[in-house]
């Protein structure tokens, strides 16, 4: 068996077992002498001489209770005069018809009660009228003595004789003298020591049993899974009701069975019905200290701070109300916070205003919370020196250029400055990235510029050299030939920077018209077929099968396809397929271009686009390096959008314009 359902059946055991040990000392309470207590012996005696005053009067037509001075205020004789009638009926009224007492009143030949026989050998005389006085004082107050309003209360006539007895043993039948009998005695440190003894062994027996065994026993383990307020608000209400429960069972044990309610119906079975429902009642109560005493275990083994945080509602609520008080106090001097703090304020005033309202538990409650909220704003307050001195540090390592230094940190309500510092960083650190990025680009063009005019005009240095060392008409034909080609070079060199530059300063005019793209780029295509039939490129294009017209400047929009032809033809892999893809959606037009590259594409296709960026870095082929910036230009001035993707060696050249 496992041990945590061994510690469940050992719990049952004794469970069970205290509860039997429990109703059965209590149960012999029954056998025990019925006593009366002090007060209730003193006042019986009050009735019983009220009965006989209330007896004599009857039995003596003549007599009279209470006797008023001349003078006595009438109002007040009649206030006294109705008070005495009422004692004295009230206690007739009760003792007249109890089982438990027995009384014969004599005057004369006159007589009345039940009292005969035997009984009156042991019967005691009520003789004396001594404490009607103080009755009528209890009754109506201090000030209706006999002193103050007037009166003399008479004593009992002459041959009067009222005697009395108590049955012996009181029969606790629930009438008026058994409510007298003095069960505290023996029944309250019977129900104490059934309560406490149990505990203690109860509590040895769960301190040493292993934790982690008890835990997983059956009920046990549902029952700590429980927040600690339930679970004291349940046990609190359940040990109340079953300890309200074994008093008034236990009371009623030692009642005659006669006297109860349902000893008709069980037929005379009255007291184990009693003592049944009072061992389950019990059985209860040791169950619930099984339960109990496990879940104080818990508190102790996984660690008092660590439960409180995990397992506690009051915990939750504080850190919801510390959570929104450091909301609150998180404010940013750039927003509008002036509702939050209003909204703050009133339902603080409101708060604190009822808490004063409910004296004096609410005023301990108010004046902590008003010394909480003293606590946080000292600390919000050096809070906001921090940040401060922050916010000012930043500021000057920026005005000094340590950007490095400058992070992100929270900073309270210095927030909105803080982050305007921050974009201030981070447009100081752009400035100076793309300033070191123009100086390069200035540097590397003048290199560039310089390497590509100088070849042509090398070359056509080189070939006048030539034309004046020879007379042969074949030759001079030939190097006329070669002069012209580098001064063609040198003059598309110089029209592509001059449309760079009017199409980066903005300066270039547009003269836009319907323009089929389909069409046009199909035309462009027929021109390099020469080129492309040399290297052996398969042209895949890819169109819908109606014109695609926009709203372009034809000249430019051929510019920028002429250009990507061209890209191909030089950097194209021979015997490969070169796809041409058109592609018309509801607000857009995008034409790719996919080939494979025959170098390497080792370099960063946002850089590709710049001017003089050549993929073929060594520079072999011929060409300025504007070919790609020109058409990301032509394309972006007319509001499309041109960008480079590489794939391994497959290079996509894709350009997008609007409907």
């Amino acid at each position: 068996m496992k041990k945590n359902k061994i510690f469940f059946t050992i719990a049952c055991i004794l469970t069970l077992g205290f509860a039997t040990i429990a109703t059965y000392a209590i149960g012999q309470g029954r056998t025990l002498p019925s006593t009366l207590t002090h007060w209730g012996e003193q006042s019986l005696n009050e009735d019983i001489e009220a009965m006989a005053l209330s007896y004599a009067r009857e039995l003596d037509p003549d007599y009279e209770i209470i006797t008023f001075e001349d003078n006595a205020p009438t109002e007040l004789r009649n206030m006294v005069e109705q008070a005495v009638e009422g004692l004295v009926l009230e206690s007739r009224h009760l003792l007249e018809d109890d089982s438990n007492f027995q009384f014969k009143a004599s005057y004369k030949k006159e007589s009345a009660g039940n009292l005969d026989g035997d009984a009156l050998k042991n019967a005691r005389q009520a003789t004396k009228v001594e404490t009607l006085e103080q009755q009528i004082m209890n009754h109506l107050g201090w000030d209706y003595g006999s002193e103050q309003v007037g009166y003399t209360i008479n004593p009992l006539p002459a041959g009067f004789t009222f005697e009395y007895t108590l049955k012996d043993p009181l029969v606790n039948d629930g009438g008026y003298v058994a409510s007298f009998i003095d069960y505290d005695s023996y029944m309250m440190p019977c129900i104490l020591l059934a309560a406490c003894v149990p505990l203690a062994l109860i509590g040895l027996f769960v301190l040493l049993f292993p934790y982690k065994d008890e835990k997983e026993a059956p009920l046990v383990r549902k029952t700590l899974q429980w927040k600690l307020e339930p679970s004291i608000l349940f046990y609190g209400t359940l040990f109340t009701f079953l300890f309200m429960g074994v008093i008034l069972l236990s009371q009623a044990s030692l009642m005659d069975g006669k006297s109860l309610l349902f000893d008709g119906l069980l037929q005379g079975n009255i007291y184990k019905a009693l003592y049944t429902l009072l061992w389950f009642v019990w059985s209860l109560v040791y169950g619930s200290y099984f339960l109990v005493l496990v879940y104080l275990k818990r508190i102790f083994c996984e660690g008092i701070g660590r439960f409180i945080q995990r397992d506690t509602w009051l915990f939750g609520i504080i850190h919801w109300v510390q959570g929104k008080t450091d909301a609150l106090f998180a404010l940013d001097l750039g927003r509008h916070n002036l509702d939050k703090i209003v909204i703050a304020m009133v339902a603080s005033l409101v708060v604190v205003s009822i808490l004063f309202a409910i004296a004096p538990l609410g005023w301990i409650v108010a004046m902590l919370l008003m010394t909480y909220g003293f606590i946080k704003f000292f600390q919000y307050y050096k809070r906001i020196k921090a940040d401060y001195e922050k916010t000012l540090a930043a500021t000057r390592q920026i005005a000094a250029g340590d950007f490095d230094k400058v992070l992100p940190y929270p900073v309270g309500p210095f927030q909105s400055i803080y982050n305007t510092l921050l974009q201030v960083k981070s447009g100081f650190e752009i400035a100076l990235k793309e300033g070191i990025q123009s100086q390069n680009m200035k540097t590397e063009l003048i290199s560039n510029v310089s390497h590509d005019l100088k070849t042509p005009l090398t070359g056509i240095k080189t070939y006048v050299e030539l034309l004046e060392t020879t007379d042969d008409p074949q030759k001079l034909k030939e190097y006329g030939q070669k002069i012209e080609g580098y001064t063609n070079r040198l003059d598309q060199l110089v029209v592509d920077l001059f449309d760079v530059s009017k199409a980066n300063s903005g300066n270039i005019q547009l003269e836009r018209q319907p323009v089929d793209l389909v069409e046009l780029i199909g035309q462009v295509q027929a021109e390099h077929l020469d080129e492309w039939e040399k290297k052996d490129l398969q042209v895949v294009y890819k169109h819908p099968d109606h014109p695609v017209t926009l709203l372009l400047d034809p000249n430019k929009s051929m510019r920028v396809f002429e250009n990507l032809i061209g890209n191909i033809s030089k950097y194209a892999m021979d015997n490969t397929r070169v796809f041409i893809d058109v592609k018309e959606e509801a607000d857009t037009v995008t034409i790719t271009y996919r080939n494979i590259s025959s170098q390497p594409l080792d370099f960063d296709p946002d850089e590709i686009v710049e001017r003089f960026v050549r993929g073929d870095k060594s520079r072999h082929e011929i060409g300025s390096g504007l070919g790609l910036a020109i058409v990301k230009s032509f394309t972006e001035i007319q509001n499309g959008e041109f960008k480079i993707d590489i794939d391994g060696d497959l290079f996509k050249a894709i350009v997008t314009f609007k409907k």
